[in-house]
């Protein structure tokens, strides 16, 4: 079990890529920033949730942040009264943790005014008040745009220097390892600009990592995985229409007499245990795990073109040139092609 944040630059366009990766991660819950959506409505499906953030007004479709949720899991949405585009969950997964998804625009400051009505810069208040609206443990995760050496950049930025003050003040741990979360391929240029922050008594419970494929985005998808199993609700069932009967029925052929045990609940047990024995070792088991969601559209075309397109990323990030930049924007192209095509 997992969950990801990620600036997923256009919900509408990557849309595809969410169901990818609800299918390859099992993933509870996505923290998603910069949908874009506006106050057009999204359909994640009957099996997701979908809270935002309130759509800034403007008069075209910009910033934004989002939680897709699983339905299977116990959430319930907290509301959140702040200037920053922000939204946030109560989940149970291994016990109850609120998520929140955060998306500082570069421009934001464009939009903050003081009472007299003239423009300000982001405070150290405006993000404390952010933080005093969730319920504790807590995880806070999004695309920060802000730069510091405490998370892997090479210089420090004003917005920075206020996200290690919040730090600082909350007692706040950074889940970041300093790997880098954005790829501008244009510029061929890294940054760590996502950063996930949470409570200091669930620091231990997730391992935090970067996916190596940013799924059509320019930043990459973060995994925050779970440190140990979490008890399935699901039981393995016995495959009967799989078993090996003829194996089945001479294990359990005995030559033991009734009258050899010493009681009736001696001879129950000694054929319960006969029973489990040949059952495990002829008779096939589920593995007791959820089923992953599952994409009917995806197809052989669609894995085919995706490892062509990671494999030309792979090559520009090792090798970067103009050729090699321009073969991974059309394997792009194609992958989401074929996606298209699959889907209709």
């Amino acid at each position: 079990m997992s969950l990801i944040q990620w600036n997923i630059r256009g919900i509408t366009a990557n849309h595809e890529q969410i169901k990818i990766l609800f299918k390859e991660t099992n993933a509870a819950a996505i923290c998603l920033q910069e949908t874009k959506l506006g106050r057009r409505l999204h359909n994640v499906g009957h099996n997701y949730k979908l809270y935002r953030s309130t759509p800034l007004n403007y008069n075209y479709a910009q910033g934004g942040t989002c939680i897709i949720v699983r339905s299977s899991f116990n959430h319930k949405e907290i509301p959140i009264n702040s200037v920053l585009q922000a939204c946030a969950i109560r989940i149970f997964t291994h016990r109850w943790v609120t998520l929140c998804s955060l998306y500082l625009e570069p421009l934001l400051e464009n939009r903050l005014h003081d009472i007299s009505g003239h423009p300000r810069q982001l405070t150290l208040d405006d993000l404390q008040g952010l933080i005093n609206q969730l319920p504790p443990p807590f995880i806070l995760m999004g695309d920060f745009n802000a730069r510091h050496t405490l998370w892997g950049e090479t210089a420090c930025s004003r917005w920075g220097n206020l996200i290690e003050q919040l730090i600082d003040n909350n007692n706040l741990v950074i889940m970041n390892d300093g790997s880098p979360t954005r790829h501008d391929i244009y510029h061929n240029t890294l940054s760590a600009i996502d950063l996930s922050l949470c409570s200091s008594s669930i620091r231990l419970d997730y391992v935090w990592s970067v996916d190596d494929d940013k799924h059509g985005s320019d930043h990459f998808p973060i995994h925050l995985s779970y440190t140990q199993n979490i008890p399935s609700s699901c039981l393995p069932r016995w495959k009967v229409s799989e078993a090996d009967w003829i194996s089945f029925s001479e294990s359990m052929a005995t030559s033991v007499d009734v009258s050899e045990f010493s009681s009736a609940t001696a001879a129950y047990e000694y054929f319960a245990d006969t029973l489990l024995q040949s059952a495990h070792s002829h008779v096939p088991r589920t593995s007791g795990q959820p089923n992953r969601p599952v994409v009917p559209w995806w197809n052989k075309s669609c894995a085919v073109h995706r490892k062509i397109t990671r494999i030309c990323y792979k090559r520009y990030r090792r090798y970067p040139s103009d050729v090699n930049r321009i073969s991974f924007c059309r394997a792009r192209a194609k992958e989401r092609e074929k996606i298209s095509l699959a889907i209709s």
